[in-house]
């Protein structure tokens, strides 16, 4: 049976709805026309007409707008044939609800590779929607290309034995390795005396490690540019006849012999199309260095000279040249002791001074002294310029930057391990021996941004990025003796964050120190079982304990190439290339109803419900997120969303907002005067659930500008903290089923957020997880929480976590709430054991700096327990209210009594103890301390009588409070 379909032409006429002309124009593009010309025509369909109409409807809507206001429209004319909408792929397009289709709108701000999706607001009958187009990119139009990093993963891309490339020698072994794209060159050697000889340099393939060619010579004898020039292999060859520039072709191994430079070569190394050549007139015995810039066929780009010489001991007259181009210039190094600016084009010396590990900087330099210039024995190994120590340096532009060098001694630290070229960063990390950190520098102002202290103590540091986006990771010695993974905040000179290297141990004997960023996204950390990597975003532990080799000794270094970077994994007898991971685009909790992130994109949070989902994904290519949301038929979809303190958000140029909170725990939907709040059934954020197990049937939606910040749930209640950071709150909201409590005053500190809402003062603890209304009569009511969330903390609730004195918090139960406070009773007991033999210390008028500041302490430890005892939760308790209430009368004429001492001690202090027991201070001190004593026998035999036996905690003594 066939069957066939047969188009019904609408009906236009002046009755024609703004809805129906806006479903006429996205059905009937050949009647865009007739639509322009319609007096119920709005603004908005007439824009998307403008862009996406037929020719005739672009036209029609040109010559409306060119009628005077006042001039009533014509009759529609007539419409020739006219093509289909232009199919344009716009940046931001709408998500379609039933019945209605959404107009797209261009977003301003939506630059490629930022592509932005929006559903406008749901229709009304004063305000219809406009028009959507019928292609509608999928998701899958979001893809980037799928990025590589090791914090995807890590895995052995191929393997090399020692005995495959070297059979025979009297010490075998592996030279190095450098990664030029499609090939990798691995050198080995077959001996080894001052330095290691013969071998082989053999080229692989990069992806399956399988040999190419294979030419003899592969330690000092061979020594190679680390990049192509022009697509060739340029290398320095030491032969029985001499040295000589070869140049060898990637894809057979064929070598050339290139035009000698004039000179004795010692060193080489690439510049874009070009290589530099670096040696002297006399092979050692010159006081200057001769520099030359050649293309692969011998043709002479101009010759240069340093007027120094030094070399480095240890060295074995082995050369060395390191050249780096950057900011209009080129900086050398030769044998590690001589640095020099040139003009790139020219060759010509703009300065020349002595420096070892120099690093180039935005802003400065920075080196140490050359071991020629320490040891005056060796004074003759440093000789012209090399002996120059100057302040700042020449450019080849006529200005100075300023030479930076440790202030104490110490070695000087620049530059990322995973990229071949690299922005230079505007700081340099100044250490020591055993991977030790003592500072990192501002490199244009000298300036410290951080120090090692006595009591935290910086190691193993690397750079992480490169140009203004670089920043220092290190390990520093916790105050528990723990070590912490640190990423540094240069502005501040605060942690962006710190992560325990929790479960990990480091062991110099067993694979040295190993610290490296391979990109951008992956600290790397070597223990005694393999490698670990952290997430550079927020200091996650994602793998650990990987090793590629079984062999017992093992190390590993970073190998950047051409556009990427790899590990190696390196034993005696193996090599392993180790290659990062694609990020994945689905993981594996992940619903049948939640789709895959784009391509190139990696989940980091969903969340379903009946009838909808949200999707949170990440790329190392973008700093923003991709994020989709579905509710029934309404979508939107962007990959511009940013983080907000618990979560994502994203405005649409409409002004939706689209809000995930506690990572994926609270979804809420706001604009154009509608607010959806969906509370997931399920939600997921790295690993861990993040859906609340029973959340409340709705709370409102934060303020522009603002987002969730801490969100408290028990039976019957909520409580919602709304702002635009985690110490910056704007606004509180309390519900306990019978009334609601809104304060846009609020106020932050140490987890705890309070607001006064009329006549009652409302706060959320996060720890314990505690809720408490406080009237102005003083009346306390508890709510004890049994989920919260907390930016920067996370999902918590009774019984997780640790209150105050780091007593574990109590779950919701009588018997476990007076647990709790028994213990954070007894834990302060022990601060206040000085305050008797301080006092005696006074009456005997010594020590009393001491003594004084003692008794403050004391009167601080009661403070923190009245402290305390607002966040403890009682409320499961009968006697819990009468508890408190006593307690706190007790504690507050204990902390007038320590005040009267502090007040007595330091009158004794300044009249030079002649007061006493005599002074009227010493009266009002022992005035305070008769107060209490009532109060506080009254309390303990209270508590001994009737709440030690019933709940099984121990009795009190009068000195316990």
């Amino acid at each position: 049976m066939s069957t066939s379909f047969e188009p019904v032409v609408p009906a236009i006429t002046p009755a024609t709805t703004a809805e129906e002309l806006a479903r006429i124009a996205a059905t009937r593009p050949d009647l865009g026309a007739v639509v322009a010309w319609h007096p119920n025509a709005y603004d908005e369909l007439l824009d998307w007409l403008a862009v996406y109409g037929s020719q005739a409807a672009r036209d029609a809507v040109r010559a409306r707008r060119a009628q005077p206001a006042a001039v009533l429209q014509p009759a529609a004319p007539t419409v020739p044939p006219s093509p289909a909408p232009r199919r344009r792929r716009p940046a931001v397009v709408a998500g379609v609800a039933v019945g209605v289709v959404v107009f797209a709108v261009v977003a301003a701000f939506a630059v490629e590779p930022v592509r932005s999706l929006f559903a406008g607001p749901r229709p009304t009958a004063s305000a219809p929607v406009a028009p959507a187009q019928t292609d509608v990119p999928a998701a899958d139009s979001f893809g980037v290309d799928a990025a590589s990093s090791f914090v995807n993963g890590i895995g052995v891309a191929w393997t090399l034995d020692l005995d495959d490339l070297e059979p025979t020698g009297e010490d075998r072994g592996f030279s190095g390795v450098t990664d030029y794209g499609a090939f990798w060159l691995v050198s080995s050697h077959q001996s080894i005396g001052d330095l290691a000889h013969g071998g082989h340099a053999t080229a692989v393939d990069a992806a399956t490690g399988t040999v190419l060619w294979s030419l003899p010579d592969g330690g000092v004898e061979r020594q190679c540019a680390n990049r192509l020039v022009a697509g060739q292999l340029i290398c320095l060859h030491t032969t029985d006849e001499g040295r000589q520039v070869e140049s060898i072709e990637p894809d057979t191994g064929a070598v050339a012999v290139e035009k000698s430079p004039g000179f004795s070569a010692g060193a080489v190394a690439a510049l874009d199309d070009a290589y530099l050549l670096v040696g002297d007139d006399a092979s050692g015995k010159s006081s200057t260095v001769r520099l030359a810039l050649l293309r692969p066929g011998g043709e002479l780009v101009w010759t240069s000279r340093i007027p120094g010489w030094c070399t480095t001991p240890g060295r074995y007259d082995l050369t060395t040249l390191d050249a780096r181009q950057t900011g209009g210039q080129l900086v050398v190094t030769v044998n590690n002791c001589l640095a020099a600016t040139l003009d790139p084009a020219t060759g010509e010396v703009a300065d020349s001074f002595g420096a070892q590990n120099l690093a180039v900087l935005t802003g400065g330099l920075a080196a140490e002294a050359p071991y020629c210039q320490l040891d005056s024995a060796a004074s003759d190994d440093c000789r012209g310029t090399a002996r120059r120590r100057p302040d700042d340096v020449a450019q080849p532009d006529g200005s100075r930057l300023p030479l930076r060098r440790p202030a104490h001694g110490g070695y000087v630290w620049s530059g990322t391990d995973g990229l071949l070229d690299q922005a230079p960063a505007s700081w340099y990390l100044v250490g020591g021996d055993d991977c030790f950190l003592s500072a990192v520098v501002d490199a244009a102002s000298g300036r410290e941004l951080w120090r090692s202290s006595d009591a935290v103590g910086g190691f193993c540091p690397v750079q992480v990025g490169d140009g203004q986006n670089a920043r220092p990771a290190f390990l520093v010695n916790g105050t528990d003796g723990g070590d912490l993974l640190t990423l540094l905040d240069l502005a501040s000179g605060e942690p962006v964050w710190q992560r325990p290297f929790s479960g990990l141990t480091r062991s110099q004997d067993s694979f040295g120190y190993f610290a490296a960023s391979p990109d951008a996204q992956t600290i790397l950390e070597a223990d005694d079982h393999g490698l670990n990597a952290f997430a550079t975003a927020d200091g996650r532990l994602v793998w650990q304990g990987f090793r590629a080799l079984d062999d017992s000794a093992v190390w590993w270094q970073v190998v950047p190439g051409p556009g990427r970077s790899s590990v190696v994994e390196q034993t005696a007898q193996h090599l392993a290339r180790l290659v990062p991971a694609t990020a994945p685009t689905r993981v594996e909790p992940m619903p049948q109803e939640v789709p895959d992130c784009p391509a190139g994109w990696s989940p980091v949070s969903w969340s379903t419900w009946v009838g909808g989902h949200t999707l949170v994904c990440s790329t190392p290519s973008l700093a923003t997120w991709y994020l989709e949301f579905v509710d029934g038929q309404t979508v939107y979809r962007t990959d511009a969303a940013t983080q907000t303190p618990t979560g994502w958000s994203w405005t649409s140029p409409t002004g939706v907002v689209v809000s995930v909170a506690f990572a994926g725990g609270l979804v809420q939907l706001a604009g154009d005067g509608e607010e959806t709040t969906r509370f997931p059934a399920a939600a997921w954020h790295n690993g861990t659930s993040t859906a609340l197990t029973d959340p409340p049937a709705s709370v409102p939606v934060c303020p522009a500008g603002a987002w969730p910040l801490s969100l408290s749930v028990w039976k019957d209640g909520w409580l919602l903290v709304c702002g635009t950071a985690a110490d910056a709150p704007v606004r509180l909201t309390f519900s306990d089923g019978a009334r609601t409590l809104e304060s846009t005053s609020v106020s932050y500190q140490d987890g705890t957020y309070c607001g006064q809402a009329g006549d009652a003062r409302v706060c959320a603890y996060q720890a314990p997880a505690l809720v408490t209304v406080e009237s102005d009569g003083g009346q306390v009511v508890q709510h004890s929480v049994a989920e919260n969330w907390y930016a920067g903390a996370g999902h918590g609730g009774a019984g997780e976590g640790t209150g105050s004195y780091d007593v574990d918090t109590p779950e919701g139960t009588a018997a476990d709430q007076l647990r709790y406070l028994d213990q954070i009773l007894d834990r302060s007991r022990a601060a206040r054991k000085t305050l008797t033999p301080s006092i005696d210390d006074v009456l005997a008028c010594r020590k009393l700096g001491s003594a004084i500041t003692r008794i403050d302490a004391v009167t601080a430890n009661r403070d923190a327990l009245l402290e305390a005892l607002r966040s403890t939760p009682v409320d499961a308790l009968p006697e819990g209210e009468r508890i408190v209430t006593d307690l706190r009368f007790v504690l507050d004429l204990s902390r007038a009594t320590d005040q009267a001492y502090a007040d007595w001690a330091r009158t004794e202090q300044d009249n030079g103890c002649t007061g006493g027991r005599t002074s009227p201070e010493w009266a009002a001190a022992q005035a305070a301390d008769d107060a209490v004593d009532g109060p506080k026998d009254a309390f303990v035999a209270y508590w001994n009588s009737s709440i030690a036996p019933k709940y099984g905690v121990r009795d009190l003594a009068n000195s316990d409070i």
